[in-house]
């Protein structure tokens, strides 16, 4: 191809780049930091209702009882479903808020996460029990010791970590929905790590 000037002009292809407006896609660390800050969001007024129900249920129990002499009296008067019951909302409430908590910081990450998938979403949890856990270790610490702080530290990594996989995969799920059900996707489909 000549022009009538006799030099020779090379066909100009346009390249395929995304649109001006959209921003680049987030790496996927960046997503695992996302999500434990959504599941330390969700987390504080699900383990604030927690503890009213906890609150509530002790205040039940516990009527009248002022000294430990008291409580342990009326302990010993329980029967061991009615202990059971009792232990079961004192540890289980704040688990369970931690464990919703986690589905829902996980949830985010599955749906929106762009090349984040269900390993990000798993890190998100852990990472936000590890984050609670060093921010209360010097008063449980002090108080119970190290072992039951590092206990404490990994049940709740534990808990948060399988409910960040499961809000993830959720959360995926979704996703693939929208995409087929043909809403633009808001970021590039990602893989089920």
């Amino acid at each position: 191809m000549k022009d009538a000037d006799g030099k020779r002009r090379l066909p100009v292809v346009k390249s395929a780049s995304p649109a001006p407006d959209e921003p680049p896609p987030r790496p996927p660390w960046h997503w695992v930091v996302l999500g434990a800050v959504g599941t330390l969001l969700a987390w504080l007024p699900l383990a604030w209702v927690g503890g009213r129900v906890t609150e509530a249920v002790l205040t039940d129990a516990f009527a009248g009882a002022t000294t430990a002499e008291d409580v342990a009296a009326v302990v010993d008067g329980m029967s061991s479903s009615q202990k059971w019951l009792l232990y079961a909302v004192v540890v289980g409430m704040p688990g369970l808020a931690l464990g919703f908590a986690a589905v829902l910081g996980g949830l985010l990450v599955g749906r929106f996460g762009g090349a984040a998938g269900k390993k990000e979403a798993t890190l998100a949890g852990v990472a936000a029990a590890l984050l609670a856990s060093v921010v209360v270790a010097r008063g449980l610490i002090d108080s119970n010791g190290f072992v039951v702080w590092l206990g404490t530290a990994g049940i709740i990594a534990v808990i948060a970590g399988a409910g960040g996989r499961l809000g993830g995969a959720l959360g995926l799920r979704l996703r693939r929905r929208a995409e087929t059900a043909g809403a633009p996707p808001r970021a590039p489909s990602g893989d089920d790590r």
